[in-house]
């Protein structure tokens, strides 16, 4: 008797552990908290469209990246002729002779040379991976006439920026729809 007991207890066991694994290592149902929990209406009451249905909650998440600034310059120079001095009095114009009163004396800076625009990607820094920082201008194709204006028209650091942003459920909540199939309710008959 007391080995027939045994038999049945191993063998229970043996079950037991068998539906276990079943259980633990069968393929999971999705969730309600999936990117289409969304569910149809259903009414709250029969004769009614009326009713409640599941909606998603989404929370957008952003990693942190530098930005890319746009760079372009360009260097102004007297016009041809005797217009060789360019003006304290006015900014962007030429003179000529001693009398920088005159104004037809006065003529405008003429563009010279120009470059860009180029994009500029900041980047991080072992030294300080907090900040963005503006790229060594030698590891740029600038040439010399505007590695000054690089230099101070670009911030040397900038903030982080949010980059990949992108959509996550983060749970579902039950709200109001009137679009439920109706639900015919019963009548009872008279006594």
């Amino acid at each position: 008797m007391q080995s027939k007991n045994k038999l049945f207890a191993g063998s229970l066991l043996v079950f037991s552990l068998l539906f276990s694994f079943f259980i633990i290592f069968s393929p999971k149902e999705v969730s309600a908290v999936s990117a289409s929990c969304s569910s149809e209406c259903v009414a709250t009451s029969c004769g009614s469209s009326i009713g409640t249905k599941q909606v998603p909650i989404y929370k957008e998440i952003c990693d942190k990246g530098c930005p890319t600034v746009v760079f372009e310059t360009e260097r102004y120079v007297c016009p041809p002729g005797s217009y060789d001095k360019e003006s304290t009095r006015h900014p962007g114009y030429c003179y000529k002779g001693n009398n920088p009163d005159w104004p037809q004396d006065y003529k405008p800076m003429v563009v010279d040379k120009t470059f860009g625009p180029i994009n500029v990607q900041y980047g991080t820094r072992s030294q300080d991976p907090n900040k963005c920082h503006r790229p060594n201008v030698h590891q740029l194709e600038i040439p010399n006439w505007a590695i000054g204006d690089y230099n101070t028209e670009l911030d040397e650091h900038l903030p982080f920026i949010d980059v990949n942003c992108r959509d996550i459920v983060i749970g579902s909540e039950t709200v109001a729809c009137n679009d439920a199939p109706i639900i015919p309710c019963e009548e009872e008959c008279p006594t």
